[in-house]
């Protein structure tokens, strides 16, 4: 169940990269980079276009596998297993490009989402076992709750074609969730949309961070970034160029160079 209870007094680091490397063709798209993200934390990564930020993604989350260097989730090695099997671990992400079945309903995704968490096989359908009513029953809770936490819980059955913009970035974020990561990626959570909508994904994104759950994300609004993350990652040409707090990034003379053209935007 979600909890509004935020006990992040001691962190323990939940993500490490080390010397994390991605060539294409003889293009470093990610560059040794090294990195690491505590346990409750909202982690930051920005940078101009083509700086690497979704390649990294790519590789914590096993789609890509990188040419050298390695990623640990809670200090095991993951860069060589598959995606689904990182998603196991309890890390999930959401995409630039909202990726949703769209002609069906908003409780359909969300119990698609939900069921990576299921252990029922065939013939537990079949029989109707014990293990399958549990976890039926089990999923419809966890499915409602989290509908009413990413604000769908009135709109379960509309069909996601319907749906504003907005609301289809609270699906993706709410499937990301149903299963109870650990950690979830957000790549660019506020893309596409307005200033007034991005206020309420900006007070989800931290009710998620607050709940227990890790948040990273890329994102490109940077007012947005400086006034929720906890601590921000910048890449330039694959390479980390900096790394801290949001007042600490802001006047960072390569970030400033870089990035953000001469002023910061707090």
């Amino acid at each position: 169940m979600y909890t509004t209870s935020r006990e992040r007094m001691v962190r323990s680091v939940l993500l490490k990269a080390e010397a994390l490397t991605k060539n294409f063709e003889g293009l470093k798209a990610v560059d040794a980079v090294d990195l690491h993200i505590n346990e409750g934390e909202i982690v930051a990564i920005i940078g101009p276009n083509g700086a690497g930020k979704t390649t990294l993604f790519n590789l914590i989350s096993g789609m890509h596998r990188p040419t050298s260097g390695k990623v640990l989730f809670q200090g095991e090695a993951i860069n060589n297993i598959k995606p689904y099997q990182i998603a196991d671990k309890g890390i999930k992400r959401t995409f630039q490009t909202t990726a949703l079945f769209d002609q069906l309903r908003v409780l359909d995704n969300l119990v698609i989402g939900q069921r990576v968490r299921t252990k029922t096989g065939l013939w537990d359908a079949l029989f109707r076992t014990k293990l399958s009513k549990r976890e039926r029953e089990e999923s419809a809770v966890r499915v409602l709750q989290t509908a009413s936490f990413i604000g769908l819980g009135n709109q379960l059955t509309d069909f996601v074609s319907t749906l504003s913009q907005e609301a289809q970035k609270r699906l993706a974020i709410g499937i990301a969730l149903v299963s109870e990561p650990k950690l979830i990626l957000l790549d660019e959570p506020t893309g596409g949309i307005n200033p007034g909508e991005t206020a309420g994904l900006i007070d989800l994104i931290k009710r998620i961070r607050d709940s227990g759950v890790t948040v990273c994300l890329i994102e490109h609004k940077m007012r947005m970034v400086m006034n929720m993350a906890d601590r921000i990652i910048v890449l330039n040409y694959g390479k980390k160029i900096a790394e801290g707090t949001p007042e600490e990034v802001c006047n960072n003379k390569l970030v400033i160079q870089a990035y953000l053209g001469g002023k910061c935007i707090a």
